[in-house]
């Protein structure tokens, strides 16, 4: 689907098409130790029960429930106790009735014993000691009192894990505790990542003339890591071509993945379209902003095996934002995750910060609240100290089928765009899924930055059709603010008596 306004495609046309030929990996088998984030590509079955043996669940002594019945605080029974039955001992002595046996938390229930009397029922100090030649028991319990019994939790054949789960540390303990040590998994994808350009140049190097440091590879290298990818080349690549297809190269034979960022725009120096431009590689337009030129397709391997790619803008703000969008599903998608589960929506109120209508889905910068109140606020410092230059906003066309005009104003004056602001208190709604950047529907106004709380997690905006009134000399807007009149004061009693 195309958008009418621009022709360009969609965000999620764009990102269907990229998920289309893209297959969750071949699984392996690994140890349970190396499978932590990983997904599990089969159900889990409990092979051992759990518990898997029936034990105490206390400090205590293992009695009949019968030979205690009749104890209390004033009238204590005393019972003999002829051995000890530590965690991980053989239940190898029978409890004889009238008699007592010490035993701990987990060690097996002795035959002949159907209960369990804490310690802190008995004239015994807690912790350790010599074992007692007798115990006086002040509580009565009834039969299976502090008994776990085998497999009451889990048992034999039970499906623990379904497919698809992640191995978090809570589910890497549930497989072990039902007798895995090794688990069907589907790896981590390899990920190659090139950065081109002949401007680019070793970040904390001095700088040559016409040189820029390069911040994609590390910010590219670092989220790949980040959402459970593995980087297994990382280069920086100028504008020759030869020099970039003989790095592509290398890169499908060593990755399931390869990421590029720059080259894909329109200019005269594009080494990625130039080089890759072909019916398996397409070099496409998408309705977002920052992020408009994008490239996807699939290279082959020396082996003939087919490895997705995905050519991101060179911009370090639009690849960051790429990323999310874009390289996030894919990744999901090789790792045999749900590509779009990890997206939720939250909504927030807008209460400082103006944006515009846009013909196409614009990414601002927000962090998500702390506060329950969920407010909102725009911030002048973009995080990471990156800044974009304010930009030229444009009316709403009067004709369909119109490029819209720019309006432009002379210094000082104020112009409006668009239907009324909203205002503080307008509820809108933020999908989770780029962190410190927002995307969303609408464009964000000339250098407004609208930014929110939440310890670092940040989520796209999605706004309905504000618009801004702003004055062209500013670098952004300022919100309206209204006067309250302040509420009539009380009357206070007169302090003058009244004559008589």
């Amino acid at each position: 689907m195309m958008n009418p306004t621009n022709g360009a495609r969609t965000v999620d046309d764009h990102r269907r098409e990229l998920l289309g030929p893209v297959a969750a990996l071949p699984p392996v088998t690994l140890p349970l130790a190396s499978c932590r984030g990983l997904t599990l590509s089969a159900d889990l079955v409990a092979r051992v029960p759990v518990p898997p043996f029936t034990n105490s669940s206390m400090d205590g002594y293992a009695v009949r429930a019968a030979d205690v019945a009749p104890a209390d605080v004033d009238h204590p029974v005393e019972l003999p106790v002829i051995g000890d039955c530590p965690a991980g001992a053989a239940a190898g002595v029978f409890l004889e009735p009238g008699s007592a046996i010490r035993i701990m938390t987990g060690a097996p229930l002795p035959a002949g014993a159907d209960a369990v009397v804490p310690v802190e029922m008995t004239d015994q100090r807690l912790g350790p000691g010599e074992t007692p030649r007798s115990v006086r028991i002040h509580q009565a319990v009834l039969k299976d009192a502090y008994v776990r019994f085998q497999g009451e939790a889990v048992s034999i054949g039970t499906s623990v894990l379904a497919l698809g789960t992640v191995m978090t540390p809570a589910a890497l303990a549930a497989a072990g505790a039902v007798g895995h040590g090794e688990l069907s998994v589907v790896p981590r994808p390899r990920v190659a990542i090139l950065s081109t350009g002949n401007e680019l140049s070793v970040p904390g190097d001095v700088l040559r003339p016409g040189a820029i440091p390069d911040s994609n590879l590390v910010m590219l290298a670092a989220l790949v890591e980040e959402w459970g990818g593995d980087v297994t080349l990382a280069e920086r690549v100028s504008d020759n071509p030869p020099e970039f297809r003989a790095a592509i190269a290398r890169a499908v034979d060593a990755a399931d993945l390869v990421v590029t960022s720059g080259g894909i725009s329109a200019g005269a120096f594009e080494v990625v379209r130039q080089s890759l431009d072909s019916p398996r590689v397409q070099f496409v337009s998408v309705a977002m902003q920052p992020g408009k030129p994008q490239g996807f397709g699939t290279l082959t391997r020396g082996s003939g095996e087919d490895v997705p790619l995905i050519a991101l803008p060179g911009n370090p703000v639009s690849s960051f934002v790429s990323f999310h969008v874009f390289v996030r599903p894919v990744l999901a998608r090789l790792a045999g995750r749900d590509p779009l589960a990890e997206t939720t929506t939250i909504e927030v109120r807008v209460v400082d910060g103006r944006l515009v209508t846009a013909s196409r889905p614009a990414a601002v910068r927000a962090r998500a609240p702390r506060r329950p109140s969920g407010a909102l606020r725009r911030t002048s410092d973009p995080p990471a100290g990156i800044r974009l230059a304010p930009r030229r906003l444009t009316a709403p066309c009067a004709r369909p089928g119109r490029r819209p005009r720019a309006r432009h104003a002379g210094r000082g004056r104020r112009v409006s765009l668009g239907p009324p602001a909203r205002p503080a208190g307008t509820t809108v709604t933020l999908p989770t899924a780029v962190p410190a950047k927002l995307y969303g529907r609408r464009q964000q106004a000339a250098g407004a930055r609208c930014a929110h709380d939440n310890g670092g997690a940040a989520m796209p905006l999605r706004a309905c059709r504000p618009a801004v009134s702003y004055t062209s000399k500013a670098a952004a807007p300022s919100p309206r603010r209204t006067t309250r009149p302040a509420p009539p004061r009380p009357l206070r009693p007169s302090r003058r008596r009244a004559r008589g």
